[in-house]
C-alpha cells in the first residue's frame, strides 16, 4: 500500500487520531495533535482511509512515553502516549461526537470528565484470557484473540 506523509489534527474516536490527506479524514493510531507523521495507507474508502504508523517525523508536545511495557501491543490504554490532560481532553471530545452522533443527544447533556489525582494503576477488575491448556495468562492482543502473558497492568 501506498505511503503517506501528513500533519495530526486531533484525537478521534477510540485512541486514533485524525488529520487530512488529499481530502480525506486520515485515521490514524498511537499519534497525537500536532505531530507530523509518516504511514502506510491499510484501508481507503471515498472520504476517509485508515493509516498505520510508520514514522513520527515531527512529535506533538502532547506526546509521552508510555507507561505500560505492553502498550500498543495488547488494546487496552489507547491513549498512553498522550500527556493526561490531553488524553482526558480527547477522550470528552470522543464522547461528545459518539453522543451526538450514534446516540442522537445534545453534546453538553454529560458533565466533562472528572480528572484523577493518579491516572495509573486505577483498575479494579480485568478479565484475563488463557491460551489453551497450560498456556499464558493474559490479554489478547489488539484485534486478534492470541492471548500474550502479561506481567503487569
Amino acid at each position: 500500500m501506498k505511503e503517506i506523509t501528513f500533519q495530526v489534527a486531533a484525537v478521534a474516536d477510540g485512541g486514533a487520531a485524525v488529520g487530512r490527506v488529499d481530502g480525506k479524514a486520515a485515521f490514524i493510531e498511537f499519534c497525537a495533535p500536532g505531530e507530523t507523521v509518516r504511514a502506510r495507507v491499510v484501508e481507503e474508502k471515498k472520504n476517509f482511509l485508515r493509516a498505520k504508523l510508520i514514522e513520527v517525523l515531527i512529535p506533538s508536545p502532547l506526546r509521552v512515553e508510555p507507561r505500560c511495557q505492553h502498550y500498543g501491543l495488547c488494546g487496552g490504554c489507547s491513549w498512553q502516549h498522550l500527556e493526561y490532560g490531553a488524553a482526558l481532553s480527547g477522550k470528552a471530545e470522543s464522547f461528545k461526537g459518539f453522543a451526538k452522533s450514534r446516540l442522537k443527544v445534545a453534546e453538553d447533556l454529560f458533565a466533562p470528565p472528572i480528572a484523577s489525582p493518579n491516572p495509573w494503576g486505577y483498575r479494579n477488575r480485568v478479565s484475563l484470557q488463557v491460551a489453551g491448556h497450560g498456556g499464558a495468562v493474559g490479554f489478547a492482543k489488539a484485534s486478534t484473540n492470541e492471548v500474550f502473558p502479561l506481567k503487569m497492568c
